[in-house]
């Protein structure tokens, strides 16, 4: 509801290990390569695969920057880093992957089985039926102390 929504804040993540600068540096989503213009929404069983990511700016969509994907394979997909906010106060992660043109679109975490990958849907139920070995999965921050 509103109060959750309230309670959520937007966050990067990063990568703290630097060793391969071509991939990225942030924990973003890259499209899959089924999903046909880099468009999520209700109806589609369309996907984004969650992984190593270059930056990109809030609310522009998915842009041709370098991924893990991209260096390991060569298929030349696009990707968006600026997904994710978090509750305050349970650590909850929710990602919000933007279409090309702007249009926001909320989206379930589901951890895909036979390709051994985190993975994003905006229609838990297209994408279930479509692959069937996917199950939801909740990513929580827990914070660890400093010293």
């Amino acid at each position: 509801g509103p109060r959750q929504r309230a309670a959520r804040q937007s966050i990067e993540i990063t990568n703290g290990n630097d060793d391969d600068a071509r991939s990225g540096k942030f924990f973003g989503a890259v499209v899959s390569e089924f999903t046909h213009g880099s468009i999520l929404g209700k109806g589609n069983k369309s996907f984004t695969y969650l992984t190593r990511v270059g930056e990109t700016k809030p609310g522009v969509g998915p842009m041709g920057v370098g991924h893990a994907i991209k260096t390991h394979t060569g298929l030349n997909l696009k990707a968006e880093s600026s997904i994710w906010t978090a509750n305050q106060f349970t650590g909850e992660l929710a990602a919000v992957w933007t279409n090309p043109g702007g249009a926001p679109v909320e989206t379930e975490v589901f951890y895909y089985k036979s390709k051994n990958a985190l993975a994003l849907s905006s229609d838990p139920g297209a994408f279930g039926s479509a692959h069937k070995d996917a199950v939801k999965v909740t990513l929580t921050i827990i914070p660890k102390p400093l010293y």
